[in-house]
């Protein structure tokens, strides 16, 4: 057998690390993750976390679109299951970036049409842990060709990666299009169409459909969206004797509060950004901070400070820190 022929076949055999470099991380996982993780990153022929910082720039970013998130996300074959992965919970870039779950995001051109994107996320279920390395590789017109997390356990956590993927992979101009998307326009629009009902009101009316003490406190902040009603199901199925114990009732569980978890911080930073707005305005034209009546006689603010410390008691009670960004 020629060189050539047993080079293809230690390829297709064997872990393609002996053509390649490999980071102190790719030596410490198991054989078969290795080869899993060597595969995702062969388009470019390095292992990400190889390439020096000072490579990596914030504004090389590749113009990835909804629509490569969709087929990546949700259309593509998973690397582990070699199924049609269908993370649809994972399309919240938008309230991920503003939350604060991602940082560090910077990116690199390889050759001609290939960017590394590397970022930093907040890990979904323990969100005061370290910040956790991410990386994406994209084609020059945004399409996804791989991306990792790096997890906590042996093979990392395949939910919490694609948790995170989809945030570095797009530029913000690409996100700030989507905000009217949200979950706060969403609430905004339906209190809109009854005049005589605040937000506040409508919401929690809206809550009393629901079963859950914990999806009724979210839903005066969030509404009684799909994923509040989600999250009362779930919360719910956990209370049947039987689903004690069910590792599949605890993971859906678990996944949708990380999402509404999410929801609720970019909530609470979006009414405290309104509030601040509004008492700026306030000055400007009066000369003078306002006080407490000034806000009681504007309903829509009252109805903003109200939502506030709702979402902030949440955030409390899931021991999540909230950051004040200059």
């Amino acid at each position: 057998m020629n060189t050539t022929a047993t080079e293809a076949k230690l390829s297709a055999n064997t872990d393609i690390s002996i053509h390649s470099p490999l980071s102190e991380y790719t030596k410490k996982l198991e054989p078969g993750v290795r080869q899993r993780y060597l595969e995702k990153n062969s388009a470019i022929g390095i292992d990400p976390f190889l390439i020096q910082n000072e490579n990596f720039q914030p504004d090389c970013l590749p113009p990835v679109e909804c629509t490569d998130l969709l087929f990546y996300l949700v259309l593509e074959t998973s690397f582990y299951t070699q199924h049609l992965f269908k993370a649809f919970r994972s399309l919240e870039a938008y309230n991920q970036m503003v939350s604060g779950f991602m940082a560090s995001v910077k990116g690199h051109i390889i050759g001609a049409n290939k960017f590394v994107v590397l970022a930093k996320g907040r890990h979904s279920q323990r969100l005061n842990d370290s910040l956790i390395p991410i990386w994406t590789i994209a084609e020059k017109e945004g399409t996804i060709l791989s991306a990792h997390c790096v997890g906590t356990g042996k093979e990392g956590s395949l939910t919490t990666a694609n948790y995170h993927i989809n945030s570095p992979g797009i530029p913000p101009t690409s996100i700030l299009q989507d905000e009217s998307n949200s979950a706060d326009n969403d609430v905004n629009q339906r209190a809109e169409k009854d005049s005589k009902l605040t937000e506040m009101e409508k919401n929690q009316q809206d809550g009393n459909i629901l079963q859950t003490k914990i999806a009724k406190s979210v839903a005066k902040v969030l509404g009684t969206t799909p994923l509040v009603k989600t999250l009362d199901k779930a919360r719910n199925a956990l209370r049947e004797k039987r689903n004690r114990n069910d590792k599949y009732c605890h993971d859906k569980y678990k996944d949708t509060l990380a999402c509404v978890q999410t929801q609720v911080l970019a909530a609470h930073k979006s009414v405290s950004q309104e509030i601040e707005q509004w008492e700026k305005e306030f000055l400007l034209q009066h000369g003078f901070a306002p006080t407490y009546e000034n806000y009681e006689q504007e309903e829509k603010i009252k109805a903003a400070y109200k939502k506030k410390k709702l979402s902030k008691e949440l955030l409390k009670y899931w021991k999540i820190t909230v950051y004040i960004h200059p």
